[in-house]
């Protein structure tokens, strides 16, 4: 047998999701080649619907690894939910036999992905090995099974009706990183696995995770968080924030790394999601930024806030509410950056945001006709020749008719069983 030791929005709800799957062909769980692009830096292949996706991930299972090569999200893409069980792009295959030598039969995708910042929702992926302790599998479960060095992710938002199920070194994003760069990304989806797992990368040996923010419920066992499950090997994780719940069924439990080894670094990052877990002096107690590190790694420039979190940090500081969203926040979050920026949109209850973010919803997003149903906009006033109704992300009422004037904001317009989300500069 194998033997494999581990090394011990904006608003996710779901109208918005709802909004932007209308406009999405579900999967139907086909693949087919992507039409567009050679997969040069300048002419990238395009990833146009979800059978392109899949074709990607039957590429790289079966040995390509796109070194080199370069894709591109052109849309938000419906994966079909519970209809259809994504297969995963790649593979984790890393151990080392009982004589002592390391194998490593992985199938990385080592391209860059760029996600344009499209939502990839309705994402269901289940993988869990069968046989074995939890000590003997080598798990790998997540969007991308494995990368590493010369990959790239960024730009990938998944969204709130997405569910990764997995066992050990599970990630929403990513299983196993073993080096390469992920930023820029959000999760919303759910993670339900087991021990080494985390909201976008499950064991991180190496690489750098940045600029990205949870917001989706993490439910796993020792070493797990919502970003990072086991960071070792001088992994960087930076600018990073978590308002997900973190629920640890083992021991430990953080917001943004389940445990650190070998040179690890965490900086500039915070979490103001809730972190439970048992406490064990050995596996790790539940802590708010990082669970269990030993005395190589580095956890510097944290902030958490205790009445959400409902645990505590001595490696972090902990601050108020109030202090968090004040300007003198962000310029010792920032360290002399430019990441963080003040939520001046009510985004996230006013807590910080990274920049990415706040220009993600800037201007007057594209409206569709559905259904013969002509939905406009004149200015600031929607013109339908049907009545109308528009709420706001929270699902409040506030107006209706056929000519309906809005404020500055964000909202979801219903007519006749279409609907969309605008944004009003």
């Amino acid at each position: 047998m194998k033997q494999f030791n581990h090394k011990s929005t904006l608003l996710a709800i779901a109208m918005c999701a709802m909004c932007t799957n209308m406009n999405a062909q579900a999967w139907d769980g086909t693949s087919a080649e992507c039409a567009k692009g050679d997969g040069s830096k300048d002419n990238p292949y395009l990833i146009e619907n979800p059978q392109n996706l899949a074709w990607l991930a039957e590429q790289v299972n079966g040995g390509n690894t796109f070194e080199g090569k370069n894709f591109k999200l052109a849309a938000d893409l419906d994966m079909g939910g519970k209809e259809h069980t994504f297969p995963m792009i790649g593979k984790f295959d890393k151990y080392t036999d009982a004589s002592g030598t390391p194998i490593d039969n992985s199938k990385y995708f080592k391209g860059t992905f760029d996600g344009a910042k499209h939502i990839i929702d309705n994402l269901n992926i289940s993988y869990i090995e069968e046989g074995g302790s939890v000590m003997e599998e080598i798990g790998g479960t997540g969007l991308f099974a494995s990368i590493t060095n010369g990959t790239e992710i960024r730009n990938i938002i998944i969204g709130s009706n997405s569910t990764v199920k997995g066992g050990a070194v599970s990630g929403v994003l990513v299983g196993y990183m073993g080096g390469g760069i992920v930023e820029y990304c959000e999760n919303r989806g759910k993670l339900d696995a087991n021990t080494f797992s985390g909201g976008f990368v499950g064991e991180m040996e190496g690489g750098i995770v940045r600029f990205c923010s949870n917001r989706g419920y993490i439910h796993a066992a020792t070493e797990m968080s919502g970003i990072i499950g086991q960071g070792a090997n001088n992994g960087i994780v930076n600018y990073c924030y978590n308002t997900g719940h973190a629920e640890c069924i083992g021991f430990g439990g953080a917001g943004i790394a389940g445990a650190l080894y070998d040179s690890f670094s965490v900086s500039n990052s915070y979490s103001i999601g809730k972190t439970e877990g048992q406490e064990n002096k050995w596996m790790g107690i539940p802590q708010a930024i990082v669970s269990s590190t030993d005395t190589k790694c580095t956890i510097k420039n944290c902030y958490y806030v205790k009445e959400f979190t409902g645990v505590d940090d001595p490696n972090a500081t902990a601050v108020t509410a109030d202090e968090m969203k004040q300007a003198d926040f962000l310029t010792k979050i920032n360290a002399g950056e430019d990441a963080f920026v003040a939520d001046t949109k009510n985004i996230n209850n006013g807590f910080p945001i990274l920049k990415w973010q706040a220009t993600e919803a800037t201007g007057i997003k594209h409206i569709n006709n559905f259904a013969g149903t002509a939905i406009n906009l004149d200015g600031n006033t929607v013109v339908c020749d049907q009545p109308v109704k528009v709420y706001t992300l929270e699902g409040v009422l506030v107006a209706s008719g056929h000519d309906v004037t809005l404020d500055k904001g964000t909202y979801v317009i219903k007519a006749d069983g279409a609907m969309k989300k605008v944004v009003i500069k």
